[in-house]
């Protein structure tokens, strides 16, 4: 069960890290069903990532693992017992799933490092759901990482507290907030 401090934070920044929240042995199942994908097409292989030898592989890659998000083994990893906490997190409100099924998103290692290092991308920030003012948020989000993630390493960026931006205008859709953000902030 979710305690008062997971409780406590998720209200406070909107982002909660939970380790070992996932059962391990399913795990491992989407993490072998991932890495098997990409080995075919030579982008895994003895244990480390490999870049893409050509626009063709990548683009194969990248259908390959939206395709195995489709497996069941994906679905295994949300387990009532985690259904039950994201529900705490959000005051017992029940929590379902928007989509029929899990999304792998992937970011290749490196996907963010330019001539100068690593960056923020600021070309494609993305908002899940619209604002809804001092109702809160419509749905909780929960990001499982397969493997560990270096810094700087790729992956889902996450913004602590967005969750409270411009709640003093009411019910926004994504993308008229997505404006009104480009407006007060300068992405660099």
């Amino acid at each position: 069960m979710a305690s008062e401090l997971y409780k406590e934070t998720f209200a406070e920044v909107g982002v909660v890290k939970m380790d070992c929240l996932l059962a391990l042995d399913a795990l491992s199942e989407v993490r072998e069903l991932v890495y098997s994908r990409m080995a075919r097409l030579g982008c895994w292989r003895d244990g480390a990532w490999v870049d893409p030898e050509s626009r063709e592989i990548e683009k194969r890659l990248r259908t390959s693992l939206k395709a195995c998000s489709k497996s069941a083994k994906f679905n295994d990893l949300v387990t009532l017992e985690v259904s039950q906490i994201a529900s705490e997190l959000v005051d017992g409100q029940v929590v379902q799933p928007m989509a029929p099924r899990i999304q792998l998103l992937f970011t290749s290692p490196g996907a963010h490092v330019g001539d100068d290092g690593w960056a923020v991308p600021s070309s494609f920030w993305r908002l899940d759901y619209p604002r809804l003012g001092e109702l809160g948020p419509p749905d909780v989000q929960m990001f499982a990482c397969l493997d560990q993630v270096a810094p700087g390493g790729g992956g889902t960026l996450v913004v602590a507290g967005p969750h409270r931006l411009l709640n003093d205008l009411g019910i926004i859709r994504s993308k008229d907030l997505k404006k009104r953000l480009k407006k007060r902030c300068v992405l660099s």
